[in-house]
């Protein structure tokens, strides 16, 4: 029988197990009915495929209609049969979910134990985006939970966070999901900075590992936490507010003109040590990268707290590191996204060096998307120095011209010059 496949199959010998085995019997009759949905799940050629199909139909009605009957507590365990027979036989982790969603978004009184089950099941297979997906479902019912109720789960979620910065699905899902276990993490224990929210072994990361791993606060891990929250290449001016206002709270001005430094100069990473940068590149072919996919926005965060708060001492840094991410010839593979947060930083910069190493990188960097953002950074940086986008098309040649308070000088004045 498929209830006793079940059983067998959900036992873990860990303490668990009671709860798994507790909600498959309360809801006996739909894994009765999930067994009959799975003896209809495939037509043959030669059966007859209206009748198959209607008798699908009626089946998946007689689940939903189910279902939608159950009190609290025999929802919640339906929750989790269904969870626990996804998976099972190659059935897909996608079998389940809209009755799943429904079913978290209507009953209450999740126990951290449910919740824990749940964890435990989303993050037992490498399914990509579907991972996402459930584990998203899995967040719902952890957010109800109170703070014993979370404090309780916390190694559970620190797991998850763990393999959802491990995993290679896209950004725009990982983002949103470390978003949700961070918040929820940091309110079972303020100054705990989830598992590779720091990378590892990054060797640019080094100073900020160190000062983690030495001296954890609440204000350290909410820093932390601030800059691998941008996502974008040009943060809002909120971000940025919070940003000073955070870097200041830990005395962090010269930690992240380091890791600036070491971002700009440091040691790269080799694919045969920990793997390609991107999910998509062979891991047999090697390649130097600087920074891991995973961990792009921890370092955008930084290019742009660095920019603000060092002002024209990080104009060197953050030139040499747009060249090495986004220029030919680089000792690192190209990544387009930290290039273009680095020059957006650049622009930042109220500084006539910022604005000049934006002209010199303009001259040096061929590619397309990035040529579009270093024409907007330039007009962007001008503005700062008083120069119009009309003389900046004019000017034509590098920065050493300025007037000594940042103003370009007329044509007329050039060629006086000999310019």
């Amino acid at each position: 029988m498929f209830y006793d496949a079940l059983v067998a199959a959900s036992r873990r010998n860990d303490p668990l197990d009671d709860v798994r085995c507790a909600a498959l019997g309360r809801v006996r009759p739909l894994v009765g009915l999930l067994e009959r949905q799975r003896a209809q799940s495939g037509w043959e050629p030669g059966q007859d495929y209206e009748g198959f199909q209607a008798a699908s139909a009626a089946t998946w009605d007689e689940i939903d209609g189910w279902l939608a009957a159950l009190p609290d507590e025999e929802g919640r365990a339906a929750v989790l049969c269904l969870m626990l027979a996804t998976c099972f036989d190659d059935t897909g982790f996608w079998e389940y979910d809209s009755q799943i969603k429904a079913l978290i978004s209507r009953v209450r009184g999740w126990t951290p134990d449910e919740v824990a089950v749940m964890l435990l099941r989303v993050t037992e297979y490498d399914m990509g985006y579907q991972f996402a997906v459930s584990l998203g479902l899995a967040l719902n019912a952890a957010e109800r939970l109170g703070a014993d109720g979370r404090r309780a789960v916390a190694p559970r979620l620190r797991h998850a966070h763990a393999e959802v910065m491990d995993s290679q699905f896209d950004a725009r899902l990982r983002g949103p999901l470390t978003k949700r276990l961070r918040a929820l993490l940091a309110s079972v224990d303020e100054a705990h900075i989830p598992e590779g929210l720091i990378p590892t072994y990054a060797a640019w990361a080094g100073a900020l590992r160190e000062r983690a791993n030495t001296g954890p606060t609440p204000e350290l891990a909410e820093f932390v936490r601030h800059l691998a929250s941008l996502s974008g290449p040009r943060p809002p001016q909120r971000w940025r507010r919070t940003s000073l206002a955070l870097t200041d709270a830990v005395s962090g001005r010269n930690l992240v003109a380091e890791v600036l430094r070491a971002l700009a100069e440091g040691e790269p990473e080799c694919s045969r040590g920990h793997g390609p940068h991107r999910g998509w590149l062979l891991g047999d072919f090697p390649h130097h990268y600087l920074v891991h996919q995973n961990d792009g926005d921890l370092a955008r965060g930084i290019v742009w707290a660095a920019a603000l708060t060092a002002g024209p001492a990080a104009v060197p840094y953050l030139d040499a590191l747009a060249l090495r991410t986004g220029g030919p010839g680089s000792d690192v593979a190209e990544d387009l996204k930290l290039a273009g947060a680095t020059i957006n930083a650049l622009a930042e910069v109220d500084d006539p060096a910022a604005l000049e190493a934006l002209w010199q990188l303009r001259s040096r960097i061929r590619h397309r998307a990035l040529r579009k953002q270093l024409d907007t950074a330039l007009v962007t940086a001008a503005a700062r120095q008083g120069i119009t986008a009309g003389q900046l098309i004019e000017r034509g040649v590098p920065g050493h011209g300025l007037a000594p308070d940042g103003a370009l000088p007329s044509i007329l004045t050039q060629i006086e010059r000999g310019a």
